[in-house]
């Protein structure tokens, strides 16, 4: 029975739900980005954020809460193509347990610079495409039920069966992607976890283990080992051959802050093990210093994710941006100045003055 036909759950959820928000907080933002000029004139929503939230709204109290999101590329032949990218309802039957019905996911450790560019062990073929090129999502991501468990105060036990809704659980052949996720708290120290994310029949199944700190003041960091198994390294290629270990990827985050001044910075590595030519190892790198003023936060940006391959063809082509950012009465604004530095001969410099923009209410 597909889970639109489970009635009597699918009302018992809904009441549940309900019933916990009649005393409930809600909250709103709205988000933009685009360029206010440069090489390729004015913009909204660049290609770096082509998806970006038009509106997130969630409603929540210590039982129950409802959370979407809606996105649309806001250029001129769609600028009414409004989607919605993400809904969910999630209920606490016990105190101890959490339960999601709608788009779930559950990370484990994720840097703080962009918030979701964790690498997978992807080949630079499915990397350079956006093939599986980052995901934050430890366990999967998708339609479905979430379910998480803290049985003691410093445990974390998490698991996400997504079959897509309509789907025949009974008829379950291999193709649900699942995953499961376990971090423990380290009182004074960090903490340390452990995920695997199954996507299904003849697709990539990753694993995670990890540990975070934050015992000195001013600094965290954390350093995560993904390996990723996998039987094509083709960019959306599909095959029935054997799943074998295919990627290793060392993500890594480090910030620290003393004063005014803070620095943050991440140089994920991926290294491939078949060692083919046509499928090297490669890595990135994204630095931040800011100085925070009263209201307003001047920072210097330096990074690179293509290119960076451990081969001949490495080449080093920055990303510089120099800017500022600010907030007040639930609004942050962010501009900066950046340049593209080519990395192909003859090829020219580009420049911009990309912008964000977020208002909550």
């Amino acid at each position: 029975m597909s889970i639109l036909r489970r009635r009597p759950l699918l009302i018992a959820c809904i009441l549940a739900v309900v019933g916990g928000l009649v005393f409930a907080d809600m909250s709103a933002s709205v988000y933009m980005t685009g360029q206010l000029w440069g090489t390729d004139g004015f913009k909204l929503n660049n290609q770096e954020q082509k998806d970006a939230d038009m509106l997130t709204f969630q409603i929540n109290n210590e039982r129950a809460g409802a959370y979407f999101r809606l996105w649309s590329d806001l250029d001129e032949s769609n600028a009414v193509d409004v989607k919605v990218r993400s809904a969910k309802i999630w209920f606490k039957p016990i105190s101890q347990l959490k339960m999601e019905i709608g788009g779930v996911e559950y990370g484990l450790y994720t840097e703080q610079l962009n918030w979701w560019k964790v690498p997978t062990g992807a080949s630079y073929a499915q990397f350079t495409s956006w093939d599986t090129r980052w995901s934050s999502a430890a366990t999967n991501t998708g339609a479905g039920f979430q379910a998480e468990f803290k049985p003691i105060d410093d445990l974390t036990l998490a698991a996400t069966f997504t079959p897509g809704f309509g789907t025949m659980i009974k008829e379950y052949d291999g193709n649900t992607d699942w995953g499961v996720l376990a971090k423990y708290n380290i009182q004074g120290i960090g903490s340390v976890g452990a995920a695997y994310r199954d996507n299904g029949k003849d697709q990539e199944k990753i694993a995670r283990v990890g540990f975070d700190l934050n015992a000195v003041k001013g600094l965290y960091a954390f350093l995560t080992l993904i390996a990723r198994f996998d039987n094509t390294a083709g960019a959306y290629a599909s095959s029935t051959n054997p799943v074998e270990l295919m990627g290793l990827s060392i993500d890594n985050y480090v910030a620290y802050s003393i004063d005014k001044i803070s620095l943050k910075g991440r140089f994920p590595v991926t290294l491939r093990t078949k060692g083919e030519a046509s499928d090297p190892s490669y890595m990135c790198y994204d630095v931040k210093a800011a100085y925070s003023l009263e209201g307003l936060t001047p920072y210097f940006r330096i990074q690179q994710e293509e290119k960076l391959t451990f081969n001949s063809d490495l080449k080093f082509a920055p990303q510089f941006n120099l800017g500022a950012e600010w907030g007040y009465d639930g609004a942050s604004f962010n501009v900066s100045f950046q340049v593209n530095m080519p990395s192909e001969s003859g090829a020219e410099m580009k420049w911009s003055i990309p912008f964000e923009v977020r208002v909550s209410f």
